[in-house]
């Protein structure tokens, strides 16, 4: 992670100003392996009246800039570090069992129309108002298991779970709408891959025990995610 982010920050050195956004998105989640987790906790809880969520439904905010110049033709460099969260939460009895699973992330790509691969497209600081979009980067995750707001334990002391994933994303977007002289509302749509996440202990910290042999590496992992960006447009004499 440390060499991509001086990767980044050489990126925005190189292109001196940038432009700069922020990004508010929706992302699902699909690990069958967590789900499998989840499902075993509720199947040997059968009188518990409200069945403890799969780890599907999350957020994700982004801070992130643009070069204001293509690379090359019509192909523009991104950089983008992110924060996101899935959380399952369900009280039975009193008591409320969450558990979390949290991502910071650091990403470099390109924004480009697909002309752009073969001749020169015309195009303005944000670049094509449709475009695609594609990604590469690290993730740091964490997981927690929380009972009434304090963490599981056990003889290895308190559960907070950690990995680091490759990732990557392929996207498209639309730049929709101007607001006010420099804001850009864009739309954006895409899938993430991950390759694997692994979260030791992880069946451990929400049964309290692995007697099924379940995994804490969930693999080939695919996160579809849709929202928003809004980025400040460079004035050119600037």
């Amino acid at each position: 992670m440390k060499h991509l982010m001086l990767i980044v920050c050489w990126c925005i050195s190189l292109h001196g100003m940038t432009q700069f956004s922020i990004a508010f998105n929706v992302r699902n989640l699909y690990a069958k392996e967590y789900d499998q987790i989840i499902r075993t906790y509720n199947a040997m809880r059968p009188w518990q009246t409200e069945k403890q969520p799969f780890l599907t439904l999350g957020w994700v905010g982004a801070m992130g800039w643009q070069s204001p110049k293509p690379v090359f033709k019509g192909i523009y460099l991104q950089g983008q570090c992110m924060f996101g969260q899935f959380r399952s939460s369900a009280e039975n009895n009193g008591e409320t069992k969450q558990i979390l699973l949290r991502q910071w992330s650091i990403h470099l790509g390109l924004q480009f129309h697909p002309k752009a691969l073969f001749r020169a497209v015309s195009a303005g600081p944000l670049g094509t108002r449709w475009f695609l979009q594609w990604q590469i980067g690290t993730g740091y995750w964490q997981a927690f298991s929380k009972r009434n707001g304090e963490s599981f334990e056990d003889a290895n002391g308190l559960y907070a779970a950690q990995s680091y994933t490759f990732q990557t994303y392929f996207g498209t977007g639309y730049n929709t709408l101007r607001i006010g002289e420099r804001i850009f509302l864009t739309l954006r749509a895409g899938l993430w891959y991950i390759p694997s996440i692994t979260l030791n202990r992880f069946p451990e910290a929400i049964n309290g025990a692995n007697l099924y042999g379940l995994k804490d590496q969930a693999s080939n992992l695919f996160l579809p995610e849709a929202g928003l960006s809004f980025t400040w447009e460079r004035r050119k004499h600037l």
